[in-house]
């Protein structure tokens, strides 16, 4: 049933839903919000709010959802059956593997997570943070970008970071929600690394030859080494590209901005430079 909801609603908020949202939606995925991330940190906006949001799907309010959900939807008995959905007892297997109940008619917060329509829900829900983000103009004011997945975003900036994260925490806390404090953090990605939907974006020391150059790899790859089997990676183009000899130049990246950062693709790379860009044995899987 809410799968069959989820197929009639979805094309409704999805004429509304922000364009920096990239969790959950039909032709949208992780692969498109890391290459927007890449493409605004090669712009300059490399002051960077590192959010994450406290039990997201857990802290919705109903009251506040609902009111969401009816300002597209009017008909009484399909916003009866997702009241419905969103009181549903859950039963969950604690880590001591006691099972227990949570939700149920008395709930005021949360949706099921591992329900269907709850992803639709939670963008919905984070879309008035967009909106209220894009409606007061904190792109200009902060000089910065709001690239989200469902629940985890960053806010990229220039020079205005702290600002920005001040301006979040406040309107989170008016919508009832609250930024994890020991992982919510301002950085620098010329300086620091930062993570982000599994990957990590910042500044990586070339072996080669000693250099410095931004690559974004998977977070989960922690040998010092930087070798992964699965690699989507930045790296710094050559100054003297244009008068380099052809087999030196970037042929395979998809496209270096002013800043002389480019994308690797691995389905472009021959399948030994593909493994030695990746630092292993193996050939880059594309991710």
């Amino acid at each position: 049933m809410q799968t069959a909801a989820k197929l009639v609603l979805e094309p409704i908020f999805e004429a509304d839903l922000d364009p920096a949202a990239y969790g959950d939606r039909p032709g949208r995925g992780g692969t498109d919000a890391i290459k927007a991330v890449h493409a605004l940190l090669c712009r300059g906006f490399t002051d960077v709010v590192d959010a994450d949001l406290s039990k997201y799907f857990d802290t919705i309010p109903h009251r506040e959802l609902m009111r969401s959900v009816a300002r597209r939807i009017v008909d009484r008995h399909v916003l009866r059956l997702i009241k419905l959905w969103l009181k549903a007892p859950v039963e969950e297997r604690g880590d001591d593997g006691k099972r227990r109940m949570t939700g149920g008619k008395g709930s005021r917060y949360g949706t099921p997570q591992g329900g269907v329509i709850s992803p639709l829900l939670a963008n919905l829900y984070m879309y008035r943070f967009l909106k209220h983000w894009r409606r007061t103009g904190r792109s200009e004011t902060y000089r910065a970008h709001v690239i989200a997945y469902a629940d985890d975003f960053v806010i990229l900036s220039r020079g205005q970071a702290a600002a920005a994260l001040d301006w979040t925490r406040q309107v989170m806390t008016r919508l009832g929600l609250a930024l994890n404090e020991t992982k919510t953090a301002v950085r620098n990605a010329r300086r620091e690394r930062f993570d982000f939907l599994g990957y990590a974006f910042g500044p990586h020391h070339y072996r080669k030859d000693g250099h410095w150059y931004r690559r974004t790899e998977r977070s989960t790859t922690t040998s010092t080494t930087g070798s992964a089997a699965s690699w989507f990676g930045v790296t710094r183009c050559p100054r003297t590209a244009p008068t380099a000899p052809r087999a030196k130049r970037c042929s395979a990246h998809l496209g270096c901005s002013t800043s002389g950062v480019s994308i690797w693709d691995p389905r472009r790379v021959p399948c030994d430079e593909a493994s030695r860009k990746a630092g292993c044995g193996q050939s880059a899987r594309p991710v």
